[in-house]
Protein backbone atom coordinates (compact mmCIF):
# COMPACT_ATOMS: atom_id res chain seq x y z
CA UNK A 1 0.00 0.00 0.00
CA UNK A 2 1.44 3.54 -0.48
CA UNK A 3 2.66 5.64 1.98
CA UNK A 4 3.04 9.28 2.35
CA UNK A 5 6.37 9.38 0.43
CA UNK A 6 5.13 7.12 -2.51
CA UNK A 7 3.57 8.38 -5.76
CA UNK A 8 -0.06 8.21 -6.40
CA UNK A 9 0.66 6.89 -9.70
CA UNK A 10 2.34 4.30 -11.57
CA UNK A 11 4.04 6.53 -14.35
CA UNK A 12 6.23 9.22 -13.71
CA UNK A 13 4.86 13.19 -15.06
CA UNK A 14 8.60 13.59 -15.48
CA UNK A 15 9.44 11.70 -18.60
CA UNK A 16 5.92 9.79 -18.85
CA UNK A 17 7.57 5.87 -17.97
CA UNK A 18 6.83 3.91 -15.74
CA UNK A 19 8.86 4.31 -12.25
CA UNK A 20 11.56 2.04 -12.47
CA UNK A 21 15.13 1.43 -10.66
CA UNK A 22 17.15 0.61 -13.93
CA UNK A 23 17.82 4.89 -15.45
CA UNK A 24 15.53 4.15 -18.37
CA UNK A 25 15.89 7.26 -20.38
CA UNK A 26 13.28 6.01 -23.23
CA UNK A 27 10.17 3.51 -23.72
CA UNK A 28 12.51 0.98 -25.90
CA UNK A 29 15.17 1.25 -23.13
CA UNK A 30 12.66 -0.06 -20.12
CA UNK A 31 11.09 -2.66 -22.43
CA UNK A 32 14.29 -3.61 -23.20
CA UNK A 33 15.87 -3.83 -19.28
CA UNK A 34 12.37 -4.88 -18.33
CA UNK A 35 12.08 -7.80 -20.59
CA UNK A 36 15.61 -9.19 -19.92
CA UNK A 37 15.89 -8.73 -15.98
CA UNK A 38 12.18 -10.09 -15.35
CA UNK A 39 13.08 -13.23 -18.12
CA UNK A 40 15.93 -13.64 -16.08
CA UNK A 41 13.51 -13.75 -12.89
CA UNK A 42 11.20 -16.71 -14.72
CA UNK A 43 14.30 -18.73 -15.86
CA UNK A 44 15.49 -18.73 -12.38
CA UNK A 45 12.32 -19.46 -11.37
CA UNK A 46 11.94 -22.53 -13.52
CA UNK A 47 15.36 -23.98 -13.28
CA UNK A 48 16.80 -23.12 -9.76
CA UNK A 49 20.33 -23.20 -9.37
CA UNK A 50 21.84 -24.00 -5.97
CA UNK A 51 24.45 -22.01 -6.39
CA UNK A 52 23.07 -18.48 -7.37
CA UNK A 53 23.39 -15.73 -5.65
CA UNK A 54 20.32 -15.13 -3.49
CA UNK A 55 18.36 -12.46 -4.55
CA UNK A 56 16.58 -9.66 -2.53
CA UNK A 57 13.54 -10.82 -2.95
CA UNK A 58 13.12 -14.83 -3.08
CA UNK A 59 10.83 -16.96 -5.47
CA UNK A 60 7.67 -17.52 -3.41
CA UNK A 61 7.18 -21.02 -2.07
CA UNK A 62 4.92 -23.31 -3.03
CA UNK A 63 1.36 -21.84 -1.97
CA UNK A 64 -1.43 -24.26 -0.58
CA UNK A 65 -3.69 -21.53 -2.45
CA UNK A 66 -2.86 -19.25 -5.52
CA UNK A 67 -4.29 -16.39 -3.75
CA UNK A 68 -3.37 -12.60 -3.75
CA UNK A 69 -0.66 -12.82 -1.39
CA UNK A 70 1.31 -15.37 -3.40
CA UNK A 71 0.34 -13.25 -6.17
CA UNK A 72 2.25 -10.12 -5.31
CA UNK A 73 4.90 -12.15 -3.57
CA UNK A 74 5.70 -13.70 -7.46
CA UNK A 75 5.38 -10.41 -9.24
CA UNK A 76 7.59 -9.01 -6.84
CA UNK A 77 9.69 -11.20 -6.96
CA UNK A 78 9.98 -11.54 -11.40
CA UNK A 79 10.02 -7.65 -11.22
CA UNK A 80 11.97 -6.53 -8.37
CA UNK A 81 15.34 -5.12 -10.79
CA UNK A 82 12.88 -2.91 -12.55
CA UNK A 83 10.24 -1.49 -10.39
CA UNK A 84 10.03 0.12 -7.28
CA UNK A 85 6.21 -1.01 -6.87
CA UNK A 86 6.91 -4.49 -8.04
CA UNK A 87 4.20 -6.60 -5.83
CA UNK A 88 1.88 -3.70 -5.86
CA UNK A 89 -1.81 -4.30 -7.29
CA UNK A 90 -3.71 -1.82 -9.54
CA UNK A 91 -5.69 -1.07 -6.50
CA UNK A 92 -2.65 0.21 -4.30
CA UNK A 93 -2.82 3.20 -6.90
CA UNK A 94 -5.99 3.74 -8.14
CA UNK A 95 -5.29 2.46 -11.60
CA UNK A 96 -7.92 1.15 -14.01
CA UNK A 97 -6.36 0.68 -17.74
CA UNK A 98 -8.11 -0.76 -20.65
CA UNK A 99 -6.98 -0.95 -24.20
CA UNK A 100 -8.28 -1.51 -27.53
CA UNK A 101 -8.59 -5.33 -28.96
CA UNK A 102 -7.63 -6.87 -31.82
CA UNK A 103 -11.16 -6.92 -33.25
CA UNK A 104 -12.51 -3.19 -34.54
CA UNK A 105 -14.83 -1.80 -32.15
CA UNK A 106 -13.75 -3.71 -29.00
CA UNK A 107 -12.29 -2.43 -26.05
CA UNK A 108 -10.58 -5.53 -23.24
CA UNK A 109 -10.92 -4.31 -19.65
CA UNK A 110 -9.82 -5.83 -16.64
CA UNK A 111 -11.65 -5.93 -12.87
CA UNK A 112 -11.86 -2.88 -11.31
CA UNK A 113 -9.22 -2.29 -9.28
CA UNK A 114 -11.75 -2.23 -6.32
CA UNK A 115 -12.91 -5.77 -7.19
CA UNK A 116 -9.12 -7.18 -7.07
CA UNK A 117 -8.86 -8.11 -3.61
CA UNK A 118 -12.26 -10.00 -3.46
CA UNK A 119 -11.68 -11.54 -6.81
CA UNK A 120 -8.89 -12.92 -6.35
CA UNK A 121 -10.26 -14.58 -3.08
CA UNK A 122 -12.89 -15.89 -5.01
CA UNK A 123 -11.38 -16.90 -7.74
CA UNK A 124 -8.53 -19.10 -5.40
CA UNK A 125 -11.16 -20.21 -3.35
CA UNK A 126 -12.70 -21.98 -6.24
CA UNK A 127 -9.38 -23.23 -7.54
CA UNK A 128 -8.71 -24.83 -3.56
CA UNK A 129 -12.08 -26.47 -3.88
CA UNK A 130 -11.17 -27.83 -6.84
CA UNK A 131 -7.79 -28.88 -4.57
CA UNK A 132 -5.96 -26.67 -7.67
CA UNK A 133 -6.50 -29.00 -10.21
CA UNK A 134 -5.10 -32.45 -8.80
CA UNK A 135 -6.59 -36.21 -10.33
CA UNK A 136 -7.07 -34.48 -13.58
CA UNK A 137 -6.13 -36.50 -16.77
CA UNK A 138 -4.26 -33.99 -19.79
CA UNK A 139 -7.44 -32.93 -21.14
CA UNK A 140 -9.51 -32.30 -18.07
CA UNK A 141 -6.31 -30.49 -16.39
CA UNK A 142 -6.17 -28.46 -20.06
CA UNK A 143 -10.07 -27.07 -19.71
CA UNK A 144 -9.45 -26.33 -15.97
CA UNK A 145 -6.15 -24.59 -16.49
CA UNK A 146 -7.25 -22.71 -19.41
CA UNK A 147 -10.64 -21.62 -17.31
CA UNK A 148 -8.99 -19.74 -14.44
CA UNK A 149 -5.73 -18.67 -16.29
CA UNK A 150 -8.62 -17.11 -18.34
CA UNK A 151 -10.13 -15.67 -14.20
CA UNK A 152 -6.54 -14.76 -13.14
CA UNK A 153 -6.14 -12.51 -16.71
CA UNK A 154 -9.37 -10.90 -16.36
CA UNK A 155 -8.29 -9.74 -12.86
CA UNK A 156 -5.04 -8.58 -14.18
CA UNK A 157 -4.10 -7.79 -10.67
CA UNK A 158 -0.72 -5.53 -11.40
CA UNK A 159 -0.03 -2.58 -13.38
CA UNK A 160 2.42 -4.19 -15.67
CA UNK A 161 4.06 -7.95 -15.77
CA UNK A 162 0.35 -9.18 -15.23
CA UNK A 163 1.27 -12.08 -18.21
CA UNK A 164 4.54 -13.50 -16.54
CA UNK A 165 3.31 -13.41 -13.00
CA UNK A 166 -0.02 -15.54 -14.61
CA UNK A 167 2.50 -17.51 -16.28
CA UNK A 168 4.70 -18.26 -13.26
CA UNK A 169 2.16 -19.14 -10.96
CA UNK A 170 0.72 -21.44 -13.63
CA UNK A 171 3.75 -23.06 -14.20
CA UNK A 172 3.77 -23.82 -10.12
CA UNK A 173 0.06 -24.89 -10.45
CA UNK A 174 0.75 -27.62 -13.09
CA UNK A 175 4.14 -28.42 -11.28
CA UNK A 176 1.65 -29.56 -7.80
CA UNK A 177 -0.87 -31.20 -10.50
CA UNK A 178 1.87 -33.39 -11.69
CA UNK A 179 2.18 -31.38 -15.80
CA UNK A 180 4.54 -29.42 -16.80
CA UNK A 181 2.68 -26.17 -17.86
CA UNK A 182 5.77 -24.06 -19.83
CA UNK A 183 4.19 -21.89 -22.02
CA UNK A 184 7.77 -19.89 -23.45
CA UNK A 185 8.11 -22.42 -26.41
CA UNK A 186 5.04 -20.56 -28.07
CA UNK A 187 5.06 -17.60 -26.14
CA UNK A 188 3.98 -15.21 -28.60
CA UNK A 189 0.70 -16.75 -29.26
CA UNK A 190 -0.40 -16.65 -25.48
CA UNK A 191 -1.13 -12.61 -25.67
CA UNK A 192 -3.78 -13.30 -28.31
CA UNK A 193 -5.09 -16.46 -26.72
CA UNK A 194 -5.77 -14.89 -23.78
CA UNK A 195 -6.82 -11.64 -24.77
CA UNK A 196 -9.78 -13.57 -27.47
CA UNK A 197 -10.81 -15.68 -23.91
CA UNK A 198 -11.05 -11.73 -22.41
CA UNK A 199 -13.01 -10.07 -24.90
CA UNK A 200 -15.73 -12.96 -25.19
CA UNK A 201 -17.41 -11.86 -28.07
CA UNK A 202 -19.08 -15.13 -28.62
CA UNK A 203 -22.19 -15.81 -26.36
CA UNK A 204 -20.58 -19.12 -26.45
CA UNK A 205 -17.39 -19.74 -23.57
CA UNK A 206 -16.45 -22.32 -25.17
CA UNK A 207 -15.24 -20.29 -28.71
CA UNK A 208 -14.09 -17.70 -26.62
CA UNK A 209 -11.30 -19.79 -24.69
CA UNK A 210 -10.69 -22.14 -27.29
CA UNK A 211 -7.56 -20.58 -28.37
CA UNK A 212 -6.17 -20.58 -25.52
CA UNK A 213 -7.16 -23.92 -24.32
CA UNK A 214 -5.76 -25.23 -27.84
CA UNK A 215 -2.52 -23.43 -27.07
CA UNK A 216 -2.29 -25.32 -23.39
CA UNK A 217 -3.42 -28.56 -25.21
CA UNK A 218 -0.13 -28.34 -27.16
CA UNK A 219 2.24 -27.38 -24.75
CA UNK A 220 1.22 -29.06 -21.23
CA UNK A 221 3.18 -32.07 -20.77
CA UNK A 222 2.43 -35.11 -17.97
CA UNK A 223 5.51 -34.92 -15.53
CA UNK A 224 7.91 -38.22 -14.69
CA UNK A 225 8.41 -39.45 -11.37
CA UNK A 226 6.35 -40.85 -8.69
CA UNK A 227 4.62 -38.02 -6.93
CA UNK A 228 3.68 -36.96 -10.41
CA UNK A 229 1.55 -39.81 -10.93
CA UNK A 230 0.28 -39.53 -7.34
CA UNK A 231 -0.94 -35.98 -7.92
CA UNK A 232 -2.76 -36.83 -11.36
CA UNK A 233 -4.50 -40.32 -9.53
CA UNK A 234 -8.35 -39.75 -9.61
CA UNK A 235 -8.37 -39.91 -6.18
CA UNK A 236 -6.55 -36.61 -5.72
CA UNK A 237 -9.82 -34.89 -7.90
CA UNK A 238 -12.22 -32.76 -6.68
CA UNK A 239 -14.73 -32.01 -9.67
CA UNK A 240 -17.06 -29.03 -8.85
CA UNK A 241 -20.73 -29.06 -10.11
CA UNK A 242 -20.89 -25.35 -10.89
CA UNK A 243 -19.17 -22.94 -10.34
CA UNK A 244 -19.43 -21.02 -6.16
CA UNK A 245 -21.70 -17.96 -6.02
CA UNK A 246 -18.61 -15.61 -5.59
CA UNK A 247 -17.68 -16.78 -8.85
CA UNK A 248 -20.42 -16.92 -10.58
CA UNK A 249 -21.03 -13.33 -9.60
CA UNK A 250 -17.93 -12.40 -10.94
CA UNK A 251 -19.02 -14.34 -14.31
CA UNK A 252 -21.92 -12.21 -14.61
CA UNK A 253 -20.41 -9.07 -14.73
CA UNK A 254 -17.93 -10.11 -17.25
CA UNK A 255 -20.60 -11.20 -19.27
CA UNK A 256 -22.58 -7.97 -18.90
CA UNK A 257 -19.46 -6.03 -20.38
CA UNK A 258 -18.42 -8.80 -22.69
CA UNK A 259 -22.07 -8.35 -24.12
CA UNK A 260 -22.33 -4.89 -24.06
CA UNK A 261 -19.65 -4.15 -27.15
CA UNK A 262 -21.68 -5.49 -30.37
CA UNK A 263 -24.76 -3.48 -29.05
CA UNK A 264 -22.66 -0.18 -28.49
CA UNK A 265 -21.42 -1.00 -32.02
CA UNK A 266 -25.10 -0.87 -33.24
CA UNK A 267 -25.41 2.30 -31.28
CA UNK A 268 -22.44 3.65 -32.85
CA UNK A 269 -23.99 3.03 -36.42
CA UNK A 270 -27.87 4.66 -35.54
CA UNK A 271 -25.65 7.74 -33.96
CA UNK A 272 -23.08 7.82 -36.85
CA UNK A 273 -19.91 8.42 -33.99
CA UNK A 274 -17.06 8.33 -35.73
CA UNK A 275 -14.02 6.07 -34.49
CA UNK A 276 -11.57 7.52 -31.83
CA UNK A 277 -14.46 9.66 -30.05
CA UNK A 278 -15.08 9.25 -26.35
CA UNK A 279 -18.95 7.70 -27.40
CA UNK A 280 -16.65 5.43 -29.56
CA UNK A 281 -17.60 2.66 -26.53
CA UNK A 282 -19.32 4.61 -24.34
CA UNK A 283 -21.71 1.94 -22.65
CA UNK A 284 -18.91 -0.74 -22.37
CA UNK A 285 -17.22 2.59 -20.45
CA UNK A 286 -19.91 3.36 -18.58
CA UNK A 287 -20.36 -0.14 -17.30
CA UNK A 288 -16.62 -0.56 -16.28
CA UNK A 289 -16.98 2.97 -14.43
CA UNK A 290 -20.74 2.80 -12.65
CA UNK A 291 -21.41 -0.70 -11.99
CA UNK A 292 -18.25 -3.14 -12.06
CA UNK A 293 -17.21 -1.44 -8.37
CA UNK A 294 -20.62 -1.29 -7.14
CA UNK A 295 -22.23 -4.36 -8.86
CA UNK A 296 -25.21 -3.86 -6.36
CA UNK A 297 -26.11 -0.83 -8.77
CA UNK A 298 -27.12 -3.28 -11.86
CA UNK A 299 -30.80 -3.78 -10.74
CA UNK A 300 -31.20 0.17 -10.61
CA UNK A 301 -29.62 0.94 -13.48
CA UNK A 302 -31.12 -2.44 -15.53
CA UNK A 303 -33.94 -0.19 -16.71
CA UNK A 304 -31.52 2.43 -18.81
CA UNK A 305 -29.55 -0.57 -20.05
CA UNK A 306 -32.15 -2.22 -21.58
CA UNK A 307 -33.43 1.63 -23.43
CA UNK A 308 -30.49 0.94 -24.99
CA UNK A 309 -31.25 -2.23 -26.05
CA UNK A 310 -34.27 -0.51 -27.73
CA UNK A 311 -32.17 1.69 -29.44
CA UNK A 312 -29.86 -0.45 -30.79
CA UNK A 313 -32.63 -2.23 -32.33
CA UNK A 314 -33.09 0.49 -34.36
CA UNK A 315 -29.62 0.32 -36.14
CA UNK A 316 -29.42 -2.08 -39.16
CA UNK A 317 -29.68 -5.71 -38.36
CA UNK A 318 -26.21 -6.32 -40.07
CA UNK A 319 -24.37 -4.44 -37.68
CA UNK A 320 -22.98 -6.02 -34.56
CA UNK A 321 -24.19 -9.27 -35.19
CA UNK A 322 -27.97 -8.85 -35.17
CA UNK A 323 -30.70 -9.53 -33.31
CA UNK A 324 -28.88 -12.52 -30.96
CA UNK A 325 -26.35 -10.20 -29.90
CA UNK A 326 -28.96 -7.52 -28.27
CA UNK A 327 -30.76 -10.23 -27.15
CA UNK A 328 -27.18 -11.75 -25.32
CA UNK A 329 -26.98 -8.40 -23.43
CA UNK A 330 -30.91 -8.32 -22.20
CA UNK A 331 -29.97 -11.62 -20.57
CA UNK A 332 -26.86 -10.77 -19.23
CA UNK A 333 -28.50 -7.09 -17.94
CA UNK A 334 -31.16 -9.47 -15.80
CA UNK A 335 -29.08 -12.58 -15.11
CA UNK A 336 -26.17 -9.92 -13.18
CA UNK A 337 -29.34 -7.85 -11.61
CA UNK A 338 -30.92 -11.06 -10.23
CA UNK A 339 -27.62 -12.31 -8.84
CA UNK A 340 -26.70 -9.11 -6.97
CA UNK A 341 -29.72 -8.62 -5.90
CA UNK A 342 -30.03 -7.07 -2.19
CA UNK A 343 -26.19 -7.83 -2.35
CA UNK A 344 -25.73 -3.69 -1.25
CA UNK A 345 -27.37 -0.39 -0.83
CA UNK A 346 -28.61 1.59 -3.87
CA UNK A 347 -25.82 3.08 -5.72
CA UNK A 348 -25.68 7.00 -4.61
CA UNK A 349 -23.35 9.59 -6.27
CA UNK A 350 -20.45 10.60 -4.45
CA UNK A 351 -17.85 13.36 -5.58
CA UNK A 352 -14.66 11.67 -6.81
CA UNK A 353 -11.84 11.67 -4.86
CA UNK A 354 -8.12 12.13 -6.46
CA UNK A 355 -7.35 9.59 -9.38
CA UNK A 356 -10.70 7.64 -9.02
CA UNK A 357 -13.50 7.58 -12.12
CA UNK A 358 -16.73 9.93 -10.78
CA UNK A 359 -19.58 7.31 -9.87
CA UNK A 360 -22.89 8.02 -10.92
CA UNK A 361 -25.86 7.11 -13.03
CA UNK A 362 -25.63 6.03 -16.64
CA UNK A 363 -26.93 8.99 -18.64
CA UNK A 364 -28.31 10.14 -21.50
CA UNK A 365 -25.88 10.70 -24.94
CA UNK A 366 -25.05 14.06 -23.31
CA UNK A 367 -23.77 13.09 -20.56
CA UNK A 368 -21.57 10.18 -22.11
CA UNK A 369 -20.30 12.35 -24.35
CA UNK A 370 -18.61 14.40 -21.94
CA UNK A 371 -16.33 11.39 -20.21
CA UNK A 372 -12.69 11.18 -21.15
CA UNK A 373 -11.58 8.43 -23.29
CA UNK A 374 -9.78 5.92 -21.12
CA UNK A 375 -5.92 5.81 -20.85
CA UNK A 376 -4.37 3.08 -22.89
CA UNK A 377 -2.58 0.56 -21.10
CA UNK A 378 1.25 0.54 -22.45
CA UNK A 379 2.02 -2.05 -24.93
CA UNK A 380 5.88 -3.25 -24.25
CA UNK A 381 7.46 -6.38 -24.48
CA UNK A 382 5.76 -9.71 -23.29
CA UNK A 383 6.46 -13.08 -22.46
Amino acid sequence: MNSPEQPLDFTNPADGLLYNTVGATSQSHLDRREHDLSIGRFTEFRFPKSNAPAPDVPAPLTPAVFNEQYARQMHSYLFQDVYPWAGETRADRNFQGQKKGDREGYLMSYAHYRQISPDLAAVSAQLSQENNLKGLDKDQFVKRAAYYMDHYNHIHAFREGNGRTVQAMFFELGKQAGYKLDLTPEFREFNPARDTALIAESANPRNNIGRLEALLTRLVKPRAGKEAELARHPSQARPLAEPTPAVVRIEALRELKASSQAVNIRLNELRQTKEGDPMHNALFINLQRHVTPKPEAIAQLAPALHRQVEDAAQAPAKVGNGQAQLDRFSRAIDQAALLYAGQGQQLTVTPPTPKEEPEGKIGPTSEVQQQKAPEPKRRGPRL
